[in-house]
């Protein structure tokens, strides 16, 4: 192992470190950004493994695999449901969204409280 495959291995590493909190959280980067570092990543990790750089091209990978559970964990972001009786001035809501604003969506719960 030489000191190039040992820095690109460590900082592939701590990349992949760096990404647990996305990984983890709520809020998750674009799908395109997602899949398209992941794209390269995985270009990377193949040139690595043809220079002879065994340890880059595994981290690439592994950062690689992480870009792509992100991909793959990326949900469409929904927006309430909700339709307005002009005739008898209510606002509706599904009853989806009802149990949204009950589990403490702040979306829902915001539209809850501009009806009242």
């Amino acid at each position: 192992m030489n000191w190039q495959d040992t820095a690109f291995s460590v900082g592939q590493l701590a990349f992949t470190l760096a990404l647990l909190p996305s990984i983890y959280s709520n809020q998750k980067p674009d799908r395109m950004t997602c899949f398209v570092t992941a794209s390269f990543l995985f270009l990377f990790g193949g040139s690595y493994m043809s220079l002879g750089l065994l340890w880059s091209a595994a981290s690439a990978n592994v950062c690689a695999l992480a870009w792509s559970y992100l991909f793959f964990q990326k949900r469409v972001e929904r927006r309430p449901f909700a339709w307005y009786d002009r005739f008898s001035n209510t606002l509706y809501f599904s009853a989806a969204d009802v149990d949204r604003a009950r589990d403490g969506d702040n979306e829902v719960v915001a539209l809850f409280r501009e009806e009242r």
